[in-house]
């Protein structure tokens, strides 16, 4: 494992196109050392758990089309099943567990679902506490970049060179105001106030 993260470290630098084979075989090395670790996800037939482990790649794509197929796969599978593999846990539920918790679109669908997979999925969740926490620790980066985002505030200078702008209020030919006109008049008001544009009011 200690080799497939020197990889990693060293294509990252030399590569970036050499970073996700690099990326895809030092996660291959670490599911690998964690079966091998831990008795309790263990199973006798592997094949089929690193199978599943897989298969779970199908469940990464951001596309509902595609992400039917292999979602009725896995139905089918669990339909008699409280594991995807033999009469417990094994690495593969935590694995494909993990997938579709990561997948946004995926984890909504199978929420709102009622199928073998929402049961299995609920089921795992619900004896694992820890799952939880787990993701919520490694989302939590990404949960403070947003938070720091939004306490700057937006962004509306998107694509502005900053010389020679002129704002301007256009009138409503029936002579009726709207919600619109409002968010307009604040945006050019913000645009006026915030360089040393002009702002054209036409009467």
């Amino acid at each position: 494992m200690a080799l497939q993260m020197a990889h990693l470290t060293v294509a990252s630098k030399a590569n970036p196109t050499l970073l996700l084979p690099a990326l895809l075989a030092a996660t291959w090395a670490v599911l690998e050392h964690l079966h091998r670790n831990f008795t309790a996800l263990q199973h006798r037939n592997n094949e089929l758990v690193f199978e599943w482990i897989s298969r779970s790649l199908a469940f990464t794509v951001h596309d509902f089309k595609s992400l039917e197929r292999p979602l009725q796969e896995l139905d089918h599978h669990l339909a008699l099943r409280s594991f995807i593999v033999g009469y417990s846990k094994t690495l593969a539920d935590l694995v494909v567990n993990g997938t579709i918790r990561a997948n946004k679109i995926l984890v909504s669908i199978v929420r709102r679902s009622k199928g073998n997979v929402a049961r299995w999925f609920s089921f795992i969740e619900s004896a694992n506490p820890w799952i939880n926490q787990v993701y919520l620790d490694l989302s939590a980066p990404a949960r403070q970049k947003k938070a720091a985002a939004s306490a700057a505030g937006a962004s509306y200078e998107i694509g502005l060179d900053g010389d020679n702008i002129v704002t301007r209020f256009p009138p409503e030919p029936s002579g009726y105001l709207h919600i619109g006109h409002a968010k307009a008049a604040l945006l050019n008001d913000y645009f006026a106030h915030k360089k040393t544009w002009n702002t054209h009011l036409p009467l």
